[in-house]
């Protein structure tokens, strides 16, 4: 086994199962990418020799990079040996007819004479060979402590990542910040309008980019992605942009795989951290969820609450809503506070493509058992299998009634929360995290 290892876990977990059999890394073809990470492999864009190939790696997100001939010299011939959310990987074996047999010789023989890729016009062939990895981008160096401008938005967000050290970061009123009733929980210096060592601003809106590049021109443009789903980051926007950060590394796996543009943008993941201080208290029968930004929400989002709302109510278990627009009203510190200590469980039914869950992380740092799906980085960072997290609606009222009820059952859950945030949520986790990011923006 030779070249680098790469970080990303689904990347990761192709490259372990290559090295499961290395003899055949030089017959399998791949994106040009995986280069850098097994150099026997043959990339698409040298793939001369059809017959040779005895394996074909296929990324979701960019299935234009397949050579047209070797699509059809797979044909009827491949079965999957692999797969994750982002690859799949193909074997190719051959028929046991003789008859069979010698029409795929000479099909494949005919197909690598072939040049049925050559109608793609050369700027576009370049364009879907280069490498897949992420580069720095190039930004002038800046001396002190760098400047991070945030356009307004999740308040939540913004005072835990400014309580990292690393970075001045700076809350600015950038297009459409309106609206947002929390605002006032806002801790982070207002933004007074200067550039003089800003080294990024940080937008999710089109309106707050397009405000961002007119007022700060010469600072790094960067887009925070706050869950996989397709529609989240315009495409159109992907070439505005310098780079991406994401909560979790796996919506930024689903964000590539829905916009294979964003492989060749700088990336970063950096999650919020939080200290583990335990304020629950187990209390039968008070189950609660939280249901804010209801106008940013996804309606299928908001659907899976009301879905398991109803299905504990077969239990009869109550789940009180609070947020915004609901009867439970909105939640300032010391009302959650008082909430957090004396409850039976959190309820979050995130959808697998949700990114980071603040409040969720809130509660488990608190040590309030949170009972939901399972979503983002959860799997990966667990130190154990978190017993409240489930894979259908029907699981996760269950488990709601068990936490209502069950006493012990709520307390184990509990520490199993604490456990997770002080190994993986660890404030030097996130500025290490911040470092980085720093560093490859030029403001390091």
């Amino acid at each position: 086994m030779s070249g680098a290892q790469p970080v990303d876990p689904y990347w990761a977990a192709l490259i372990a199962f290559l090295d499961e059999d290395e003899a055949l890394l030089a017959a399998t073809a791949a994106p040009d990418g995986l280069k850098e990470y097994r150099p026997d492999l043959i990339a698409f864009s040298d793939l001369d020799d059809i017959p040779s190939v005895q394996q074909v790696v296929c990324h979701k997100g960019l299935i234009e990079q397949i050579p047209v001939r070797l699509l059809a010299a797979s044909f009827g011939r491949a079965t999957l040996a692999f797969s994750n959310e982002v690859f799949v990987v193909f074997r190719l074996g051959h028929s046991e007819s003789d008859h069979v047999r010698s029409f795929e010789i000479d099909l494949a023989n005919h197909l690598s004479s072939s040049d049925l890729d050559a109608g793609q016009p050369a700027a576009r062939r370049k364009e879907v060979t280069r490498p897949l990895l992420r580069r720095p981008i190039a930004s002038e160096r800046r001396t002190g402590v760098p400047r991070v401008v945030a356009a307004l938005q999740s308040p939540t967000l913004l005072n835990n990542w400014a309580s990292a050290a690393g970075w001045q970061m700076e809350a600015a009123k950038l297009g459409d910040h309106d609206g947002l009733a929390e605002s006032a929980l806002l801790q982070v210096p207002s933004w007074d309008g200067s550039d003089e060592n800003v080294a990024a601003v940080l937008v999710t809106t089109p309106l707050q980019l397009e405000e961002a590049r007119r007022r700060l021109p010469d600072a790094a443009h960067i887009w925070i992605i706050h869950n996989g789903r397709a529609g989240l980051l315009p495409p159109k926007l992907i070439d505005e942009v310098d780079g991406v950060i994401t909560l979790s590394r796996k919506v930024l796996a689903l964000q590539r795989t829905h916009h294979p543009a964003l492989l060749h943008k700088p990336s970063w993941v950096i999650a919020p951290w939080y200290e583990a201080e335990r304020r629950y208290r187990w209390s039968a029968d008070r189950a609660w969820t939280m249901k804010s930004r209801p106008n940013t929400r996804d309606r299928y989002d908001l659907a899976l609450t009301h879905q398991v709302i109803e299905l504990a109510k077969q239990r009869s278990v109550d789940i009180v809503m609070y947020g915004q627009d609901t009867v439970g009203g909105f939640l300032d510190r010391r009302a959650k506070d008082e909430l957090q200590s004396s409850c039976s469980c959190y309820v979050s039914p995130l959808p697998p493509w949700a990114g980071f869950g603040l409040a969720q992380h809130e509660c488990l740092s608190a040590g309030v058992p949170l009972a939901g799906l399972l979503w983002g980085d959860l799997e990966e960072d667990l130190p154990a299998p978190y017993p409240a997290l489930t894979e259908t609606l029907d699981d996760l009222a269950e488990t709601i009634r068990r936490l209502c009820t069950e006493e012990a059952y709520a307390e184990a859950v509990s520490e199993a929360g604490l456990n997770y945030i002080a190994e993986a949520r660890t404030k030097a986790r996130t500025e290490r995290a911040i470092e980085r990011f720093l560093d490859e923006v030029g403001g390091a």
